[in-house]
């Protein structure tokens, strides 16, 4: 090819990587011109390195284009290396099926190298521009979630996309003749690499499955224990019981009866309503707190609508979000006069939402941090490591489509969690 052919089909090869690449960064400003701006400039270094040693001026083109995205796009190394690794195997795996496709069902050999990699150029255009609109925020999201487990993927593909284009401006023909081959590696080693990643996390949920019982199961055989103490206790209030009536005369014995008999419906009532609970964890997670407030002199109260309430949440997901939430609450009344150190939780639902709700009174200049609570990291305490609790919470409910808000409802701060019922 002359350098106005080679121009312009790279040129269009360009147009099918920023188009991907804009899909990783659909907020940037101004990201067509920049991409335009791009695409021009990588286009005319690739002429004037086409006189270059084939290997040395792909190095050069390639390191070209990634000096332009992180100038005009901003990107930190890491993120720039894991989308351009990622899209430069999907359009290069892309680009090795279309021709493919092309030679042998409708075209087959052209004359011209210029026109086959124009037609191929134009169907790659098409097929990132579907990607860019399939490629959404939460697919996006999900990636960099477990971009950690991703890294042996990445080292191996940017290893095998840097081979593969050295072999293809050396000698298309070899990688042509053995297309099938070059299609399979980089699929298989995303198929074993995305087996791994399921099976560990698979390994995961479970170890912190069997964490959550093994904290909550001594908690809810203690609280058994005490029901059957109290029980056990019974014979010892008939006993009460009959001696009032036989000690205190008419009068007396209706009023100091009914006290005692309150207190002690009072007194059961308050340990079996944990047992009634549906899950395990709230029961769990409430009992613990409700001891710890008495401890802190908090007036900490509950109340769950509906004992049948089942959240989208795993176990231990559901005993992060109430501790992480009831423990804020209870650092943010601490300091607080005593009238004043009030926190609540509220479950609820109905036929379109079930609901979290923990409140507590509004500290002094709370509304200054609200933009940045969700933040990870962000903290008021002066210790390290602090500042991860509300930001895990906001994970765990996006994770499940589910909406956190924080509310200011009179003298009160509200965090407020609602799932959508399907």
């Amino acid at each position: 090819m002359n350098n106005y052919e080679l121009f312009f089909s790279s040129f269009t090869e360009l147009i099918s990587i920023l188009i991907l690449f804009n899909a990783f960064n659909k907020n940037s400003q101004n990201k067509f011109i920049k991409s335009f701006i791009i695409i021009l400039l990588s286009s005319i270094v690739v002429v004037i390195t086409n006189s270059f040693t084939s290997w040395i001026g792909t190095l050069i083109n390639f390191a070209f284009l990634v000096f332009m995205l992180m100038f005009f796009y901003k990107k930190n190394m890491r993120d720039l290396v894991i989308e351009y690794t990622f899209i430069i195997v999907f359009v290069m795996v892309m680009e090795l099926i279309v021709d493919r496709t092309l030679t042998v069902f409708v075209f087959g050999e052209l004359n011209s190298e210029f026109l086959n990699y124009i037609f191929t150029n134009t169907i790659m255009i098409i097929l990132c521009a579907c990607v860019y609109f399939c490629l959404t925020d939460k697919i996006i999201f999900n990636m960099y979630k477990r971009i950690d487990k991703l890294y042996f993927l990445l080292i191996n593909l940017i290893i095998y996309g840097i081979i593969a284009k050295l072999i293809w401006e050396s000698d298309k023909y070899i990688i042509l003749e053995n297309a099938f081959a070059f299609i399979m590696i980089p699929i298989v080693m995303c198929i074993v690499n995305l087996i791994f990643i399921v099976y560990s996390e698979n390994i995961v949920e479970h170890k912190k499955s069997l964490e959550t019982y093994n904290k909550y199961n001594s908690v809810i055989l203690d609280l058994i224990d005490e029901i059957k103490s109290r029980q056990h206790d019974f014979k010892n209030h008939f006993s009460t019981i009959y001696g009032m009536v036989l000690t205190y005369d008419e009068k007396e014995l209706r009023y100091e009866l009914k006290n005692y008999l309150e207190s002690l419906q009072k007194s059961l009532s308050d340990t079996e309503e944990y047992i009634y609970m549906g899950s395990k964890v709230f029961a769990a997670v409430i009992y613990v707190k409700v001891r710890e407030a008495k401890q802190k002199n908090i007036d900490f109260c509950f109340n769950i609508e509906d004992n049948t309430i089942k959240f989208p949440l795993r176990g231990y997901e559901l005993s992060e979000v109430l501790n992480n939430l009831i423990d804020n609450a209870f650092q943010a009344v601490t300091d607080m006069e005593p009238d004043k150190k009030n926190v609540y939780l509220k479950i609820t639902q109905n036929e379109k939402e079930k609901c979290i709700e923990v409140g507590n009174t509004k500290p002094e200049m709370f509304e200054k941090i609200i933009p940045n609570i969700f933040y990870k990291g962000f903290t008021t305490k002066k210790e390290n490591g602090h500042g991860y609790g509300l930001y895990n919470v906001k994970k765990i409910v996006q994770k499940y489509k589910g909406k956190i808000e924080v509310l200011i409802e009179d003298e009160n701060v509200v965090f407020r969690i609602t799932f959508y019922s399907i």
